[in-house]
């Protein structure tokens, strides 16, 4: 994957990738998106400061869940239903290293922030150098036992380092 990146270098140049753009994008997982532009290749971005439990990933019952529930495929569900009720995003690409794909920055049209929302409902985490309010929106979700916040769950880089290739 990262050859591809290196193939593809965004065809961005940094001035571009400051710029706002509007698109429908497909989910992959509870934060990461991929892109259909005309005229470029796709390509995929996840969401900036968060990182939500994988697709694939179980969560321990809780106050809603009377046993081992689907949380990544619910946080995917949640993503591609929040964009889709916007109808489309608005999304900033802010960040891009050569381990992989960049992240983004992405509104609904609302104003919503995709990355908060996530973390809000509980099926995201703020990842250590996220903005304090990302922070502050994880203490809540916590709090409420919102998500995988009712039960038990692995943090998702946990869950892929013990489930390698999922």
């Amino acid at each position: 994957m990262a050859t591809v990146w290196a193939a593809i270098a965004f065809q961005t140049t940094h001035a571009q990738a400051q710029e706002w753009f509007f698109a429908s994008p497909r989910v992959i997982d509870g934060d990461t998106l991929v892109f259909s532009q005309k005229n470029r290749p796709d390509f995929e971005a996840r969401l900036a400061g968060i990182d939500a439990v994988e697709d694939r990933q179980r969560c321990g019952a809780g106050d809603t869940e009377p046993a081992a529930w689907s949380c990544g495929l619910t946080a995917r569900l949640f993503l591609a239903r929040t964009i889709e009720e916007s109808g489309f995003v608005r999304c900033r690409l802010i960040d891009q290293d050569e381990a992989g794909p960049p992240t983004a920055h992405c509104l609904t049209r609302g104003g919503n922030n995709l990355s908060y929302a996530m973390v809000e409902e509980g099926l995201a985490l703020a990842l250590r150098d996220a903005e304090r309010a990302l922070h502050a929106a994880e203490a809540d979700a916590r709090k409420a036992r919102r998500g995988i916040w009712q039960g038990t769950f692995e943090p998702p880089w946990e869950w892929r380092r013990t489930n390698p290739g999922s």
